[in-house]
């Protein structure tokens, strides 16, 4: 039993959405909707009831983007639960915005309730749930912006600058094969660096390291943005 909390835009929309997924034979979920749908009381709801899986649409209350700005607090405040936002359509920059902000998956109202329930079961299991569009998005921005250096608390490099070359040419979409082509190296040697570069930073999945180099860029512009300041 998968216990879900769902905020959808409305409340009528967010007990039907509810009574989807409850009747959902597998996976089975335990379904929560909040008293109120304002960004302040979802937010409540997340940090009382800590529940395994929040769906937040992307306009909480008819205010845009307010729960991708719900999840992004509730992060802030430790919330450890896995997070999918609906989105009306997958927009680029709420698809980056909702990444982001945290979300493990970005799912577009025009999918099956199968389908939801599905992607329900992908973040639960600790898996990033993103369609190939959606990809492609967080692709080229990071293509867009400077090169990544992955670093620890202390600034140290986590990688050595074979596997940060690595992670930059995945970041800009190659396959293993072409890869190994611009490294003049084997596919297998090329499959060995991205296992030790995912043990090195705890990700799974060419996503999830696309994901991990977003946040790491952020934070760097950031803590750069700090400074100046």
């Amino acid at each position: 039993m998968i216990r879900v909390l769902v905020a959808d835009s409305t409340p009528m929309a967010s007990e039907l959405l509810a009574d989807v997924l409850r009747r959902s034979r597998s996976p089975k979920f335990e379904v929560a909707v909040p008293q109120s749908l304002t960004p302040d009381a979802c937010l409540e709801h997340i940090l009382r009831a800590k529940p395994e899986v929040a769906i937040l649409a992307s306009s909480l209350h008819s205010e845009p983007q307010s729960g991708i700005e719900v999840l992004r607090s509730a992060r802030a405040r430790g919330a450890a639960m896995k997070t999918i936002i609906l989105l009306e359509q997958a927009e680029r920059n709420l698809v980056l915005e909702a990444f982001r902000a945290g979300a493990d998956g970005v799912f577009p109202r025009f999918y099956s309730p199968q389908m939801l329930a599905r992607c329900i079961e992908i973040v639960y299991a600790g898996q990033i749930w993103a369609s190939a569009q959606d990809l492609r998005y967080m692709v080229e921005e990071l293509r867009s912006s400077k090169p990544v250096r992955i670093v620890d608390a202390k600034g140290h490099s986590l990688l050595s600058m074979r596997e940060a070359q690595v992670v930059r040419l995945v970041a800009e979409g190659l396959s293993n094969r072409e890869i190994s082509k611009e490294l003049s190296l084997s596919e297998h040697t090329v499959k060995n660096y991205l296992f030790r570069i995912f043990e090195k930073l705890g990700v799974g999945t060419r996503v999830e390291l696309v994901l991990y180099s977003i946040a790491q860029r952020d934070k760097q512009a950031a803590a750069a943005q700090a400074t100046i300041a």
